[in-house]
């Protein structure tokens, strides 16, 4: 289904299937509201290998910075000739591009401005505030990888009560279990979506294919290796010196909303954290037990 800009400067513009992370962070996330800006920004995103979450995230950072005079590169909410100045600099490293180029964490740290970037261990976080769905916080702190809603997305699960943390340690675990058990499979995210309608059913139809391909196993065998996988990410960032301090939320999410007084209490995001790390039998620093490895069959 391609998308196509009606009007604006850049009407007729259009791109294949404009994903929704794309116009999330790049429009309403930096003030801009026009479908071929963001358009635009999408496809020279893709000509110049930018993600563009990441870009989104770097150019609000920037435009913040901006507002505030922290920074000395004109880039006002909404510019959207100025996002595209921006993502050439960064694609061709010219000027502050050059260090914007190394993403957010690393350029706001040398700017001087970390409390204003919105990242998980380094990683940009994507389009969705979890201050409303507070299980999407957990699972963008503890994903392997950093801000990621990919490792588990707990949107659709919590939204009939998105603002309680009953429950919302064991969604976080049992659907980032899936996942990596999925992942196994070397197939696409939205695989699930438009075959089964349901992941728990591919998960299913997944476990049939492997018996009659020869792998033996059933839906808990299966359900396990994504566990057992899980663990040996988290046994990597371990040894290379992350702990549960790095599993936190940036301080631009722990704020309170203007709009609708949203805010997550510390205290509750800790009780969610402590009660995630007992689940998956790690201690209280966010490190697998030798139990816990024991049992999943691994060494440290």
């Amino acid at each position: 289904m391609t998308t196509q800009a009606d009007s604006g400067p850049y009407a007729g513009a259009e791109v294949d299937r404009i994903e929704y992370e794309t116009v999330a962070i790049n429009g309403p996330n930096c003030g801009q509201f026009d479908l071929g800006t963001i358009i635009k920004i999408n496809r020279e995103c893709n000509a110049v290998g930018i993600d563009t979450i990441a870009f989104g995230s770097v150019t609000a950072f920037i435009m913040e910075c901006h507002e505030k005079g922290l920074v000395d590169y004109p880039l006002a909410w909404g510019d959207g000739a100025g996002q595209l100045r921006l993502l050439e600099e960064i694609g061709y490293r010219r000027g502050l591009g050059d260090l914007l180029a190394e993403g957010v964490l690393i350029a706001s740290r040398r700017l001087g401005h970390e409390e204003l970037a919105v990242h998980v261990k380094g990683m940009e976080v994507p389009g969705y505030d979890v201050r409303g769905p507070i299980g999407m916080a957990l699972s963008y702190a503890t994903a392997d990888r950093g801000g990621d809603h990919l490792r588990a997305w707990t949107i659709v699960a919590e939204a009939s009560a998105p603002h309680t943390v009953e429950g919302k340690a064991r969604l976080v675990k049992n659907l980032q279990d899936r996942n990596a058990a999925l992942w196994t499979l070397v197939a696409c995210d939205n695989i699930p979506g438009f075959t089964t309608g349901d992941p728990a059913r591919f998960v299913e139809f997944s476990v049939k294919g492997l018996n009659l391909l020869g792998i033996e196993m059933t839906v808990d065998d299966f359900l396990r290796t994504g566990e057992r996988i899980y663990n040996l990410t988290r046994l990597f960032n371990v040894r290379e010196g992350f702990t549960a301090k790095d599993d936190r939320l940036p301080p631009r999410l722990t704020e309170v909303r203007e709009d609708t007084g949203w805010r997550i209490p510390p205290e509750d995001f800790q009780r969610m954290l402590q009660e995630y790390f007992s689940m998956r039998g790690w201690d209280q620093d966010g490190k697998p037990t030798p139990q816990t490895l024991a049992s999943l069959e691994l060494s440290a």
